[in-house]
């Protein structure tokens, strides 16, 4: 109701006021219901977008991680007598070598695992391919099978 008609003259200013101030209030409000829920929606975004690049954490019972292991070994064992179908990455000097370890390290690295592992796993295998027959051929799906391989669980 239009009360400023009802009123005596006296309060239709002190009316009119409340009035304005109580749409002030009003408009402030609804900016700040708009700015957190553009903050929510970022917010969301963020964590959607960091939940892609966390690692995903597998959890298997231990006669199926067994199984996997073996699986791994086997196939392990088959390349190392038959030769690599998969792209590999080549020694043909003691840079490409190095260029090579280095980018593996920085592949393995994003997946989770220390820099000293890959390197350890990259000796191991260069040494069990060269003595597979194999050559020097080393991937980094033969790093990946090595390290969970031979690494404990916790690391």
């Amino acid at each position: 109701r239009a009360l400023e008609r009802i009123l005596p003259r006296d309060y239709v200013p002190l009316w009119t006021q409340l009035g304005e101030a109580r749409k002030a209030r009003e408009e402030a409000a609804a900016v700040r219901r708009e700015a957190e829920q553009r903050r929510k929606q970022q917010e969301e975004e963020r964590r959607r977008r960091t939940g892609l690049r966390t690692p995903q954490v597998v959890v298997m019972s231990a006669a199926k991680q067994r199984l996997v292991q073996s699986l791994l070994r086997d196939r392990d064992e088959l390349f190392a007598t038959h030769g690599s179908s998969l792209t590999s990455v080549t020694r043909g000097s003691a840079d490409a070598d190095a260029e090579a370890l280095s980018a593996m390290v920085d592949k393995l690295s994003d997946m989770g695992f220390s820099p000293q592992h890959v390197q350890l796993a990259y000796e191991r295998r260069s040494r069990g391919s060269a003595a597979g027959g194999c050559g020097s051929d080393v991937t980094v799906e033969a790093l990946l099978d090595w390290l969970l391989l031979n690494l404990p669980p916790d690391q």
